[in-house]
């Protein structure tokens, strides 16, 4: 589920009802057109759709896009393994949102045979951390996802709120 809430003088006082449809965007594992598992090289084909018993396994990244007009959204999903002798397989989907297209999938790729928390952007590279090193995931991204560095000093995220959802 994806909110947008209303802040009034720091704090959150109301969902934006105007947000999705009835102020959420619900994305549902096992609904290819909702969440892939995994999509082709260029992100616009899904080839696999996210397992229904897959799950998010971390809270997600949102990243807001460069010129201000939507945001990018990082989540990790997790499905368990049927039986003792495995580990389960994670998985990495990338959303993008904006207000005249909506909330459009760009990427999806199976991470790991393990579960993995989540994702970090480092020095403009998208990396993840498993139990044998950390692996950099920038070199297989579709040419439309991209980070880039900026000049500058101080802080420049700021995290203003966060509700998890059951």
């Amino acid at each position: 589920v994806i909110r947008r809430d209303l802040h009034k003088g720091g704090g959150v006082i109301q969902a934006d009802t105007t947000f999705g449809s009835g102020g959420k965007i619900v994305l549902n594992a096992g609904v290819s057109s909702e969440l892939c598992g995994i999509t082709d090289s260029t992100g616009t084909t899904c080839t696999l759709a996210m397992p229904s018993t897959a799950r998010p396994n971390a809270t997600p990244m949102a990243i807001i896009k460069q010129d201000g007009s939507g945001f990018m959204l990082f989540s990790t999903w997790y499905k368990p393994a049927v039986d003792a002798c495995n580990d389960g397989i994670t998985y990495l989907a990338i959303h993008e949102w904006s207000a005249s297209d909506g909330l459009k999938q760009r990427f999806a790729i199976d991470l790991a045979s393990e579960p993995v928390t989540s994702a970090a952007i480092v020095g403009g590279k998208l990396l993840f951390a498993t139990q044998s090193g950390v692996t950099d995931l920038s070199s297989k991204l579709p040419s439309k996802v991209k980070f880039t560095q900026t000049g500058g000093s101080g802080e420049r995220l700021s995290r203003t709120g966060w509700t998890e959802m059951p």
